[in-house]
């Protein structure tokens, strides 16, 4: 019986299939009332849960389904904006729980950000966006904040620091495709993306 439930236990050993996967929970949640219900024993005594464990038992599951369906939402909009030819920010801020995609959502509206600044030539939102990038990576350094921090150093005229973050990063993640051609590609999708994000401030505005 507890076989059934080692496959899942592996997974979450690697990855996070409870986080990504609402299959993956409602399969373990089923499998384990399977093995209970199955082992369970012939002698039964009554139980008497007590006032907070009742309020427990309905709120724990209730909070759970709100969770993960807040998540299911916030997985629909990130992937509508990446895979928009036009990304419209709107998409971001209707997200209401971006906890489990906090770094792809941080990663978009800094980036949007950061459009419309340049579009602008706000260097006080530069310096900003500088500042928090920078906290950022010290905390989280993805690769796609590291493209934020570059771009907003070099729009921001700190040339210097931009090639020597840009050598770091490249040093950090050697296959990334995008860090070895940002600054060969002029034209590139990072160009394309400040763009479209002032044109969709312009929208907003």
């Amino acid at each position: 019986m507890m076989s059934l439930v080692i496959p899942i236990s592996l997974h979450t050993q690697t990855e996070y299939p409870l986080y990504h996967s609402s299959l993956h929970w409602l399969v373990l949640i089923l499998l384990v009332f399977f093995i209970d219900n199955e082992e369970q024993q012939s002698q039964q005594q009554t139980f008497h849960p007590t006032f907070a464990l009742r309020i427990f038992a309905l709120l724990i599951p209730l909070f759970t389904a709100i969770f993960m369906l807040t998540n299911l939402m916030t997985i629909s909009k990130i992937t509508q904006y990446e895979r928009s030819r036009n990304p419209d920010i709107r998409l971001l801020m209707d997200i209401i729980n971006p906890l489990v995609f906090q770094d792809r959502f941080d990663f978009h509206l800094s980036y949007f950000r950061l459009g419309v600044a340049v579009q602008t030539d706000n260097q006080q939102e530069l310096k900003a966006i500088i500042d928090w990038t920078e906290y950022t990576i010290e905390r989280t350094p993805k690769s796609y904040f590291y493209i934020v921090l570059y771009l907003a150093y070099k729009h921001n005229n700190q040339l210097d620091k931009a090639e020597k973050l840009l050598e770091h990063a490249r040093y950090l993640y050697p296959k990334d495709g995008q860090l070895a051609n940002i600054d060969k590609q002029p034209n590139s999708q990072a160009t394309k993306t400040i763009s479209s994000a002032q044109s969709t401030a312009q929208r907003l505005d």
